[in-house]
């Protein structure tokens, strides 16, 4: 247990720097070596050990302990220890129970299978109780046996190890190791066969069983193996040794249960027993400790990061007997400096020695008395002090020796404290002698210490947060602990925000703008100078959140802004509050605030109206709309819905109505409207046109505070509309009989309407505007009916095959409109399409499409629907032509011809394809039509001819019939072949090659293939076994041009390629 001592405390110096520990083992009177600093503190390279009792081992078929392993099977809170035998008619081990204080009880035996010279203790199963895995070298398997956690066991499981050598299936089964190897979160285990030269690996099925996955053949006498993840992939691998080799064996796990090929290290000869992980370079990566029997040494062997290792030291106790070998190996830290050391047993002798971990490798810090010819070692708390005690297993002597741990541990620790707050702790220190000095290495530097040891109160200065700590050391007066560092969390504790503000009694006016007052919250202030990083912001609460529009707020920088709702006066207290982010956690205040009023003064509003609805067109704009000479006008109720402000100005009365008139010659009388809302004014005789009218009203409010005693103005208008006559216009008397043949173009008539002969009305119509529009009594006659444009030009366009007369009327129409009036007149012409001679026609067929080297081809009927016109014109003669680029001739032997039937015909040239594109022209002979001259029409059309390319098939030719190399000839590139792609037209194929009938494949370490250039491509086996051998082969070729339309693009098979291997 953790022991607080209240005894003297030496205090050291409070400064920063590099400590030094106390170079001493008392115990035993050894001298000990120099301390390393680790991890920011110093190692310490002392280290005690009391031995405290021996337990015999003596019960059924029981001596000659090898291994013990510790583990709490009964979860008592006590650890427990088991014991492995090497004596062949050992059938179980013994379990121990602890009882604490290092005592152990009565022995109880757990049945397994022949000699069990390793044991190992884990949960095989996952539910979380202990297992046993024991190593049965008789027999040559490993016995799983299942814990029930109350500390009895079922009967064991026995599985047999596989053979690599005639000394039978799993001989000699020396070591086990269990972990999880193929990451389902439940252990499995591997197995070392000293006598079977192999790893068998097994993996847990779930179900309380597990199945032989893999074996590792690793030559003679692996005798121990370990697991570690050694190139920190997140997956476990295997390092096992070979006893008599010198050989160190990696396995790099896969993550599912298997390995890569063992890797062996020489670490040299002399027997190695034991093999253990530690990061003795402290790398982050494992480095391995082998425990060498002649001459008795340690080898540390470095880890390169990648899961391989080289030896880097070896150490060797003070005096040297090669036949006193060491045997079992521990590594813990134990003496709490935060570096691994290791204990390891010597055989021959009954002598445990420790080796304290440093900065790159180990110091051999003391040797300790045990039984005799101590062989396995295991380190754990036994006491309940936090520090590992040790067991040693006792072979000569059937005994297991207790040694508890009394080396000065200083532990670290953590403790929290609020801001100008006190925290009082106890420092703890393994040591419950009667004498135990406290020595204060490194003081804190963000407060103080004030107490008696070990019991103290630290101080934190005023105001300060963060992270403190200091250093201290406990010894016993022989003794001293490596240091240890007490961290102190400062957290911070809130003080209040602060602010002034420039005005607490704030007047504004109603309906003002925005109110904007910078820097108006002002000294401001997130609480002392260590929260100076605090952020704030302000907030507002008001008792009248309705006199505003734009609540009041108040910006990080102490800007006030708020806007007052429309209408709204008197006087809204506020309470204005400033927070910062620190909040209130552990007692603080994170909030200050300040009161204000804000009065808000009234100012008079302007009076409104509205137009009567009934009284004026309300569509937009508001108008009175009149005629010409109305007279007098009045307008009753022309106003309504007078108001003159808010609810506040109810008292108020309008005073007058204030007109502006944009055309006031409109009017005799002036438009007025008195304070009962009625409109009157008189129009001027013959007078017309628009009047905008703009009204405001004023109200007896006054001025006062910047007041408004006026309505905003409104327009209405009035319109006198003037009384329209009837326009005239004239035709030109020679143009009113038109005459055009059939199908004429469209035609234009100028000066249609006699210029000048417009007269749209008297002179106060002189700026209307006028327009034609046309009717006729046959519009079928046209495609573009008749029509005038405004300048007087007629257009028109018979419509194709069509002839005849029509009727047409020509209507002006001016723009003074018809509602007081006449706006329009007409006046009537014909025009006459007289027959003429149609151009041929005729149906082409679709796009001619054929293959390459397809012969003559003739498509009968390609033309149809052949028409010269109508019925008067079907005894005129055809006569098709083709009319096509010269380019596409070289496509064709015989070029595209048409027969007067529309059969088309052509030929094509060999190994020739493209489109070529032409015309087809049929023309007819006379075209003589009534009251027309001979001519001659035609019909012109494009049309395609589309060649399709087909591919020719390639041929190949074998060159090289037979082929000789040397059987070491290696790689062998050699040209054997001979390809003709096709015609010239599919030179720029590109081919691929296959090769068959390899019937041989042995004499080849590289398959015979052709590259993509034609070039054979093969590897001889480099084996003179292989001389004599011969294979031939097929060969074919494809090239790329496909088989479409039918077309080939593969070679026969040529099967006459002979490979001979000769000497």
């Amino acid at each position: 247990m953790r022991i607080p001592r209240q005894n003297r405390v030496g205090v050291g110096a409070f400064s920063t720097g590099c400590l030094t520990a106390k170079r001493a083992l008392v115990w035993l009177g050894l001298s000990l070596g120099l301390a390393l600093p680790i991890g920011g503190l110093q190692a310490a390279d002392t280290v005690a050990f009391f031995h405290l009792t021996n337990y015999t081992t003596a019960g059924p078929s029981v001596n000659q302990p090898n291994k013990v392993e510790v583990g709490d099977f009964n979860q008592d809170g006590f650890l427990d220890y088991v014991v492995s035998y090497r004596t062949a008619i050992s059938t179980n081990v013994q379990i121990r129970f602890g009882l604490g204080g290092g005592f152990f009880g009565p022995p109880i035996y757990v049945e397994v299978d022949n000699q069990p010279t390793s044991v190992k203790v884990a949960d095989g199963n996952r539910d979380g109780f202990l297992d046993l895995f024991a190593a049965c070298s008789a027999t040559g398997g490993v016995a799983y046996v299942v814990g029930f956690g109350d500390g009895t066991f079922g009967p064991y499981q026995f599985y047999q190890g596989f053979a690599e050598n005639s000394f039978g299936p799993g001989s000699g089964a020396e070591d086990v190791v269990v972990a999880d190897f193929n990451g389902d979160k439940t252990n499995d285990f591997a197995v070392a066969n000293y006598n079977s030269s192999n790893l068998c690996v097994w993996v847990a099925q779930g179900d309380d069983t597990f199945v032989n996955v893999t074996n590792y053949n690793l030559g003679i006498y692996p005798s121990v193996v370990i697991a570690g993840d050694f190139n920190r992939d997140g997956k476990k691998d295997l390092a096992a040794v070979r006893r008599w080799n010198g050989l160190v064996f990696i396995l790099l796990g896969y993550g599912d249960g298997t390995f890569a090929t063992p890797v062996s290290y020489a670490i040299g000869l002399g027997g190695i027993f034991d093999l253990a992980a530690d990061d003795f370079n402290h790398d982050g990566y494992p480095d391995l400790l082998a425990t060498r029997g002649s001459p008795p040494e340690i080898v540390g062997l470095q880890n390169n990061q990648f899961g391989g290792f080289f030896p880097k030291f070896t150490n060797a106790p003070p005096y040297t007997n090669i036949v006193d070998g060491f045997r079992g190996l521990a590594v813990a830290d134990l003496n709490g400096d935060g570096t691994n050391d290791f204990v390891v047993a010597r055989n021959g002798t009954n002598k445990v020695y420790v080796y304290t971990g440093k900065k790159l490798g180990y110091d051999l810090a003391g040797e300790f008395t045990v039984g005799a010819s101590p062989q396995g070692v295991a380190l754990g708390d036994l006491n309940g002090d936090s520090v590992p005690d040790l067991l040693v297993a006792n072979g000569n002597e059937t005994t297991i020796s207790v040694l508890l741990n009394r080396t000065p541990v200083a532990f670290p620790a953590s403790y929290t404290v609020n801001e100008d707050d006190t925290v009082p702790f106890a420092l703890e220190t393994t040591i419950d002698m009667p004498l135990t000095n406290f020595t204060i290495v490194t003081a804190p530097t963000n407060g103080g210490l004030v107490g008696t040891p070990p019991n103290y109160n630290y101080n934190p200065n005023p105001d300060v947060f963060g992270k403190d700590s200091f250093v201290y050391r406990v010894d016993d007066g022989s003794l001293t602990s490596a240091p240890a560092r007490v961290t102190l969390t400062i957290r911070p504790v809130n003080d209040p925000p602060y602010f002034d503000v420039a005005d607490a009694a704030i007047e504004v006016l109603e309906d003002s703008a925005q109110f904007t007052s910078n820097n108006w919250a002002y000294n401001l202030s997130a609480g002392p100078a260590n929260e100076s990083g605090q952020s704030w912001s302000f907030r507002v609460i008001t008792d009248h959140p309705e006199y505003f529009y734009m609540q009041p707020y108040v910006y990080r920088t102490g800007r006030l802004v708020f806007k007052p709702a429309k209408d709204a006066v008197g006087v809204a207290n506020l309470s204005v509050i400033m927070q910062d982010t620190a909040r209130t956690a552990f007692g603080g205040d994170d909030s200050y605030t300040n009161d204000v009023t804000i009065t808000i003064n009234p100012v008079n509003d302007p009076p409104t109206f509205r137009f009567n609805p009934l009284a004026f067109a309300l569509d937009r704009p508001v108008s009175l709309r009149l005629f010409e000479d109305c007279g007098a006008i009045t307008v009753p109720n022309a106003v309504i819905q007078m108001s003159m402000g808010p609810a506040d100005e109810a008292g108020q009365a309008p005073e007058e109505f204030l007109l502006t008139v944009s055309n006031p010659g409109l009017f005799d009388v002036q438009p007025e409207i008195d304070v009962n809302g009625t409109l009157t004014f008189t129009v001027a005789e013959n007078s017309n046109g628009i009047a905008t009218v703009t009204v405001r009203l004023r109200d007896d409010g006054g001025t006062a505070n910047g007041g408004n005693d006026t309505s905003a103005p409104a327009n209405f208008y009035i319109y006198v509309n003037a009384v329209n006559d009837q326009p005239v216009f004239e035709l030109d008397s020679g143009l009113v009989n038109q005459g055009v043949g059939e199908d004429a173009l469209l035609t234009y008539v100028t000066n249609f309407v006699v210029p000048g002969s417009v007269v749209v009305g008297p002179d106060n119509e002189s700026s209307q505007t006028y327009s034609y529009y046309c009717t006729n009594d046959n519009p079928g006659l046209f495609v573009r009916q008749p029509l005038v444009s405004p300048n007087g030009l007629l257009s028109y366009q018979p419509r194709l095959n069509s002839n005849g007369v029509a009727t047409v009327t020509v209507f002006l129409k001016d723009s003074g409109g018809s509602a007081s009036g006449i706006d329009t007149t007409s006046s009537v012409f014909t025009i006459t399409v007289m027959p003429q001679n149609d151009p041929p026609s005729f149906k082409m067929g679709p796009a001619v499409i054929v293959n390459e080297d397809c012969g003559p081809v003739v498509s009968n009927g390609w033309i149809s629907a052949i028409s010269m016109g109508p019925p008067n014109e079907t005894s005129l003669t055809t006569n098709f032509t083709i009319q096509m680029d010269p380019k596409y001739n070289g496509l064709f032997e015989v070029l595209p011809a048409i027969d007067a039937a529309g059969n088309l015909s052509f030929e094509p040239k060999a190994n020739s394809n493209g489109i070529a594109y032409f015309f087809v022209q049929l023309t007819d002979d006379d075209g003589s039509a009534p009251n027309a001259s001979p001519q001659v029409f035609t019909s012109v059309t494009r049309a395609s001819i589309n060649i399709r390319a087909v591919n020719d098939q390639p041929s190949l030719t074998i060159t090289q019939p037979t082929i000789e190399v040397p059987y070491y000839a290696g790689i062998v590139i050699t040209n054997v072949l001979s390809v003709v792609k096709g015609p010239p037209n599919e030179s720029a194929q590109t081919m691929r090659y296959y090769v068959a009938n390899n019937t041989n494949t042995v004499m080849f370490s590289s398959q015979p293939y052709i590259t993509t250039t034609g070039l054979l491509r093969f590897t001889p086996k480099n084996d003179v076994g292989q001389v004599g051998q011969q294979v031939t082969l097929g060969v074919q070729a494809v090239d790329s041009g496909g088989t479409n339309y039918g077309g080939i693009n593969a070679t026969l098979w040529v099967t006459n390629l002979t490979i001979k291997i000769i000497q």
